[in-house]
């Protein structure tokens, strides 16, 4: 399992901004030729002052009493 994140932003904006930056980074790192890696994208936009932070991640999905619970599987060590 990949280690937590500590961020040290102030606003929760900003906290997300750099958990996304830290899974990229992360997945850049494992990833490679035969595995390669896309799941997260940040695309800035200078004129706009805008981020759009992109993240997919494999899921398990499960029949539960009330329906159906979603939870994140690890792709990341």
């Amino acid at each position: 399992m990949a280690a937590a994140v500590t961020t040290a932003a102030t606003t929760l904006e900003a906290q997300a901004l750099e958990v996304a930056t830290a899974l990229g980074e992360l997945e850049k790192d494992q990833s490679t030729d035969l595995a390669p890696l896309n799941n997260v994208t940040i695309d800035t936009d200078l004129e706009n002052n805008l981020v759009n932070i992109t993240i997919s991640l494999p899921v398990a999905i499960t029949t539960t009493a009330a329906g159906f619970s979603v939870a994140a599987e690890v792709y990341l060590t």
